[in-house]
This record gives C-alpha cells, structure tokens and sequence, in this order.
C-alpha cells in the first residue's frame, strides 16, 4: 500500500485557520481594527500638524482668511492747519501749486522733503467667519531724533487738531503711550457731553466692526514709527502691523531753530512770519 504524500509545510491540515484571531466575532475585528489605525495615524500625523494645518489653508484659502481680521490702513489727507517741517531757507522753497486741495498741497510738500508735523489714521477691523477679540495697539518707535529744524509751514485761520480715538504719546521717556479718547462731536448725548472712551478689549466679526482712529502729534523728537494691531481668533493670539506702506511712518515736531511760514489759499500764497 502507497503511503499518501508528506506534508513538508511545517502543519498539519487541520491547524489551519486556528488561533485567537479567527476565535473572533467579525464586531470585535472591526472595533480592534479601528483602534490600533487611529492610534498609528495620531503617532504619524502629531508631529506634522502645523504642516498639514498650514497645507490646508493653501488648498482652501478662506480657512486662512477665517483666521485673520480684515484690517484696513487709511491715512487721512494732511491737514493743512497742523502744517509741516520743511528742512529748507525759506528762500529755497518751491513754489506753491495753484490748486488749494489738500491732497495736492500734500503732494506739494514731501516733493519738498517735508516731514508732517502730526498725522491721523483711520484702521477699520472687520473679523471673518469666527470672531475676532481685538485686545492692544502695540507702538514701536524704530528711530528717533532731535525735531527737525527748517521752515515750520502752516495753514492760517481757526481749526484744531483731528478727532482723537487714540493718541499717541512718543514725547514720553518711559516709551510710546497709547491713550482712548472720545473724537471731537462723536458719541455725544442729548446734553453734549462727551461719551465714555472704547480702550481694549473688544469683539469683532464679519457684521459687526469698529473704526480706531489714531493720532499721533509728537512735539520733542522726529520720530519714525509702526503701530502692532494684537488680536485672538479661536484661542489663537495674532499680530497685525499697521505701516506706510510697509514703512514706518515718521512725524515731526518743530525744532527750536525753525522759522514760520502760513500758508494762505486762493490762490495759495506762503508768507513769512519771522
């Protein structure tokens, strides 16, 4: 009699498909499947995170946008009564442009190497989808010199200074202060007094935004500087800075040795004081 065939695969035929494994109900596969995949992709995926997070923004740019305030910049034209600094003679001085529009009399003046002697900027923030708490203006002066001396050219007549939401002290020694206030004619009651300043912090989003106007009107230094808008999305702290243009912005006062010029218009005349 032939003997059958020998087995050389190290089993016998019938441990095939034996063990704890195939002991399980299918419910049970499933949940262990589950488990040890999530924890491998938690162990794979931690470390890149904030790559995967910032990969995601580009494939959907509004997640991005989700995540930081709309800020808009707007530089008030100059007004003409709180004049400029122009490092010349007077004799030197170019001549006046017919048209008396602030915009062109600006114009005018930094052909002329003019430096403000204050300025006022108007900053809308909007939030997005997720609101935005808007918690400090940040002021970093990045230089700092003696007033400038020359022609200090002003407009004649009455007038005052901007509306003040947020005066910026960079006189002080101790650093740059920013201090609320309640613009001029704004936020007034029946009776006309004035309302109670809005400083920090405070919530925007997409329907509901807030106008900062800053002032800055320095009278010790010639001053070039850039303002930091601090905000927190979703518990996530932000920075945005506030420039000229992606400069800084520079303002001067009146140095001691400067001689005075008004300014007159229609037609645009400039007389000499002293």
């Amino acid at each position: 009699m032939e003997r059958p065939p020998r087995d050389t695969r190290g089993g016998s035929p019938t441990s095939a498909g034996t063990g704890w494994w195939h002991d399980l109900s299918s419910g049970i596969k499933g949940l262990i499947t589950a488990l040890v995949g999530g924890i491998l992709l938690a162990v794979i995926t931690g470390p890149l995170s904030p790559i995967l997070s910032d990969a995601g923004s580009v494939i959907n740019p509004f997640e991005r946008n989700a995540r930081t305030p709309k800020i808009t910049v707007v530089q008030t034209a100059h007004d003409p009564i709180v004049g400029w600094v122009i490092p010349k003679e007077f004799e030197q001085i170019g001549k006046l442009p017919a048209n008396g529009d602030l915009k062109v009399l600006d114009a005018w003046a930094t052909k002329e190497g003019a430096v403000k002697k204050g300025t006022t900027l108007d900053v809308g923030v909007q939030g997005g989808p997720r609101a935005a708490l808007i918690t400090s203006l940040e002021i970093t002066v990045t230089a700092r010199r003696s007033p400038l001396s020359g022609i200090y050219v002003f407009q004649g007549g009455g007038g005052s200074v901007p509306p003040r939401g947020f005066e910026v002290d960079l006189d002080d020694p101790a650093g740059p202060l920013v201090r609320a206030y309640v613009p001029t004619g704004e936020d007034e009651g029946d009776s006309g007094d004035p309302g109670v300043p809005v400083d920090f912090p405070y919530w925007v989003s997409e329907t509901e935004w807030e106008y900062l106007r800053i002032d800055v009107y320095p009278s010790q230094c010639d001053c070039e500087w850039i303002g930091t808008l601090h905000w927190i999305i979703d518990g996530v702290e932000g920075e945005t800075q506030i420039t000229d243009g992606g400069k800084p912005f520079r303002v001067t006062g009146v140095g001691k040795e400067s001689d005075r010029a008004v300014l007159s218009c229609c037609p645009s005349t400039l007389r000499r004081l002293n």
